[in-house]
């Protein structure tokens, strides 16, 4: 898996992992089903992104510990770096100045679409509303965190938790209307009316649970 665009070069501190050329792909319905209920990303490629890469969700690892703090300094600019295995992957938004095929997903006038999460649903990158609002994660902090910041080659994200325990859904300001997503950072999309994926800027950054039935992921190790 590797991207179409330049990778890794930039990192802070760089893990030691190495991507590869390899083909990943995920089984996808055609038309995908919105469920009743979401249910969470595990570990590991949850979406593959137009550019070659794959989403991974917003963990660092099973206890909840997020990736954002725990290894941005390893991410690029494009918030990306390799898995163990080879897999390039996303932990946020492609927010790099030249991404490839995903180049303009940090506009929100753009609202580009970037690939597909495991359920078959669409993700897109930042993003507006009918009104002109920014799709915003409803996800707040909990009262008494102690926040951290951490500094990445996109620049230094600050004022976050470290688990994802630190953070709970807001559906009173999903209601009042100050922020825009459902718990899987998910809304109709403005100009194609239907149910999408969007990258935020805060977090979970990238979406954390699926509405639809996820497909198996098939992948080849490195060759």
């Amino acid at each position: 898996q590797v991207p179409d665009h330049d990778a890794e070069q930039d990192a802070i501190s760089p893990n030691p992992n190495t991507r590869c050329e390899r083909y990943q792909f995920i089984q996808l319905p055609l038309t995908p089903t919105k469920g009743s209920s979401a249910a969470a990303t595990k570990l590991g490629t949850v979406g593959l992104a137009v550019t070659g890469g794959a989403f991974f969700n917003h963990l660092s690892n099973p206890d909840g510990s997020l990736a954002m703090p725990n290894e941005g300094p390893s991410l690029d600019s494009c918030f990306g770096h390799s898995a163990a295995g080879g897999a390039y992957h996303y932990h946020a938004n492609i927010n790099c100045t030249h991404a490839g095929a995903a180049t303009g997903s940090n506009d929100p006038d753009t609202c580009l679409h970037i690939g597909y999460m495991a359920d078959g649903f669409p993700v897109y990158g930042f993003c507006k509303d009918l009104a002109g609002m920014q799709m915003t994660s409803c996800y707040s902090l909990n009262s008494g965190v102690t926040t951290v910041s951490v500094t990445t080659a996109a620049g230094t994200v600050s004022g976050i938790g470290s688990s994802s325990s630190d953070y709970t859904y807001d559906t009173a300001a999903f209601t009042a209307g100050t922020c825009n997503l459902d718990k899987a950072s998910g809304a109709i999309h403005p100009t194609t009316n239907t149910y999408s994926y969007f990258m935020t800027t805060e977090y979970p950054w990238t979406p954390i649970e699926l509405y639809g039935q996820r497909g198996p992921v098939i992948l080849q190790r490195c060759i």
